[in-house]
């Protein structure tokens, strides 16, 4: 999970997100490791040689004490970015329209900063995960006004 301290990252990764217009495994890795923690390995596929990234985890249920997964494809799939926004925002609902310009609204609790809207020329997926990091920087912007006011 982010901190306060990540936010400028986390606008660094949005304004990459709000660019990609292509599959980018490097940058689904990255959107992944900044919003659910752990850290990137490259692995090598048997069939075809390609070079895939990998979500290297610390797990009590995995020989080795690590688990290493597969990184969903979030700047492509709707599946992978709805999968994603489900798993590091709580509670949340997701309205998004694929009619004409995709248009994505991400509606956390009002406690988290409330509406997170992300628009324009994007793809689905990526107006999915756009809204998604819209969404956890003002949650991280809201904390850090409250312990300030607080």
């Amino acid at each position: 999970m982010p901190t306060k301290a990540d936010i400028p990252a986390l606008q660094d990764l949005l304004a990459r997100v709000e660019a990609c217009d292509s599959l980018d495994r490097a940058l689904d890795a990255d959107v992944v490791v900044a919003l659910e923690g752990g850290e990137i390995e490259w692995k090598q596929a048997n069939y075809t040689m390609e070079m895939h990234p990998a979500i290297k985890r610390a797990s009590r249920m995995h020989v080795g004490g690590f688990a290493r997964e597969h990184v969903p494809s979030v700047t492509w799939s709707v599946d992978a970015a709805l999968g994603l926004a489900r798993r590091t925002l709580s509670p949340l609902n997701i309205v998004v329209n694929l009619t004409g310009q995709p248009r994505c609204t991400v509606v956390t609790a009002p406690d988290a900063g409330g509406r997170h809207v992300a628009e324009g020329d994007l793809d689905a997926p990526v107006a999915i995960v756009s809204a998604t990091i819209r969404a956890h920087i003002a949650r991280l912007e809201a904390a850090g006004a409250e312990e300030r006011n607080g």
